[in-house]
């Protein structure tokens, strides 16, 4: 009774075309139901690989197409999986199927396409097919390290896989960095909060870390979310990044997204989050430090692919002129934006042509060893030398 009434349920499955993997579709669904596996031994069965037209050595873009009738098989897995909510080793073999395709998919394109329009094409109708998020995902997984990543940019650039994001209208603006405790960037993001709601914009504050008494003080109600980290004590998985980002620029309705996490191995999955799976303009804002990035590895590598990457970005935010200049020369769109001193600082400044000062000097930074702090007796030194304190 036991067998007919799994065998009843075996005939039952939903009929689904696909030109592969129907077996793939099938199989999930037997074991799905079984309830004991056993196995032999013995071959019986010998592949040869490479014969045979689904294993030609090169495919036509139509052939290539073709191929993609996989995803319609997954679709109809997920449908059967979704059916049985709450089973979660249901969901992760229906994920780890979805990785496989796409794997092989993605290989593909390299491996039986040529021509850089053609793989182009071939990218784009992958993205169509599996979903854009399960594609970030599994490039996040396959380039998953500072020094990988660029590997994944300089790929993307080479085929022009991220165009610009369709221009839409813009109400709730997402703040990204890692966490709002004092500093420079963290104090330009605590005021532009209020300066967007001053235009009747909604901020969408978005961190890596939790907010408290250290932090920057936010207008009462500011909407504040957060994303799995990516520096720092334990950061997570990029891929967990993908899926965290997706996650909040989607509950928070975000309209453009505003990243103040300039030289970020994460930054270009946050992108690709952006654009290709919302469809959401993704602004870059550089606070103004320029080539001190080139100093060392692991920022040295990816500030080497800023050439690539300020193009695939809607908008570059600059502080200094001298960063605009750099970023049009790139072919970016360039917004300057200095952050001017106050009028009384500017006022005492220009004062006597500058030539004195009045026998103070104040130093403000962080010591830290980046800052090389001591630096600075040698550079009040130099300028005492030449503009000795007035008594």
């Amino acid at each position: 009774g036991e067998r007919i009434s799994f065998l009843r349920t075996v005939k039952n499955i939903p009929d689904v075309f696909s030109v592969n993997e129907t077996d793939v579709y099938a199989f999930f669904h037997i074991a799905a139901e079984a309830k004991y596996f056993s196995a032999i031994s013995e071959q019986y069965y010998v592949y040869r690989y490479g014969v045979g037209v689904s294993t030609k050595r090169m495919y036509s873009p139509e052939e290539y197409s073709r191929t993609l009738g996989k995803f319609d098989s997954l679709k109809a897995l997920t449908a059967f999986v979704n059916g049985r909510a709450g089973d979660s080793d249901l969901q992760k073999c229906r994920d780890a199927v979805a990785a496989r395709f796409t794997e092989n998919s993605f290989k593909h394109i390299f491996a039986r396409l040529s021509g850089t329009a053609t793989q182009r094409e071939a990218l784009m109708r992958l993205r169509e097919k599996c979903g854009a998020l399960e594609l970030i995902q599994y490039l996040a997984r396959k380039y998953d390290s500072w020094k990988n990543v660029s590997d994944a940019v300089s790929l993307l650039a080479n085929l022009k896989a991220v165009e610009p994001a369709p221009v839409r209208k813009i109400r709730r603006v997402g703040l990204l960095y890692h966490h709002l405790t004092p500093g420079g960037v963290q104090r330009v993001i605590a005021e532009a909060i209020a300066g967007l709601r001053c235009q009747g914009l909604v901020p969408v504050l978005i961190l890596e870390e939790e907010l408290d008494d250290s932090c920057y003080q936010l207008p009462p109600g500011t909407d504040v979310h957060y994303v799995p980290k990516s520096i720092g004590k334990d950061p997570a998985p990029s891929v967990e990044r993908v899926r965290g980002m997706a996650k909040v620029l989607s509950e928070a309705k975000v309209d453009v997204l505003y990243s103040h996490q300039f030289i970020s191995h994460v930054m270009i999955w946050d992108l690709l989050v952006a654009k290709w799976h919302l469809g959401i303009p993704f602004v870059l804002h550089f606070h103004s430090f320029f080539t001190v990035a080139l100093h060392a590895f692991p920022t040295a590598n990816i500030f080497l692919r800023f050439n690539d990457l300020a193009q695939m970005c809607d908008a570059v935010v600059c502080l200094s002129r001298v960063d605009a200049a750099y970023f049009r020369g790139l072919g970016a769109r360039v917004e300057y934006m200095p952050n001017p001193a106050n009028a009384e600082l500017q006022a005492a400044a220009k004062s006597d042509g500058g030539r004195h000062v009045d026998g103070r000097i104040l130093w403000v930074g962080r010591f830290a060893w980046e800052k090389h702090p001591l630096d600075a007796v040698h550079i009040f030194a130099k300028v005492h030398e030449r503009h000795p304190v007035r008594r």
